[in-house]
């Protein structure tokens, strides 16, 4: 294989990748502004218990605990804190 071969290949591969990435962020800008619509004009909020519920049954298996809380702006200790069955200090 001659050099240029290799750059076109990966130039391609390249401008593939930048393609996918464009398009998951145009998809996740499309489901933040419907979260928004949801919770501004029909006042529904996203409830931790619903984040819970999704993270524990792993429907989004690449995405950690800690990666989700910091994408709604929670701490994961917020999270933590209010988990059914946790007991708490008095």
């Amino acid at each position: 294989m001659c050099p240029k071969t290799l750059s076109q290949t990966s130039e391609q591969r390249f401008k593939e990748l930048d393609t996918q990435l464009k398009g998951a962020n145009e998809k996740a800008q499309l489901f933040e502004m419907i979260v928004a619509v949801i919770r501004d004009d029909f006042g529904i909020v996203i409830s931790k218990k619903v984040f819970r519920q999704v993270l524990e049954e792993k429907k989004v298996p690449a995405i950690s605990i800690t990666k989700a809380c910091r994408y709604l702006g929670w701490s994961r200790q917020l999270l933590s804190k209010n988990k059914p069955g946790s007991s708490t200090r008095r």
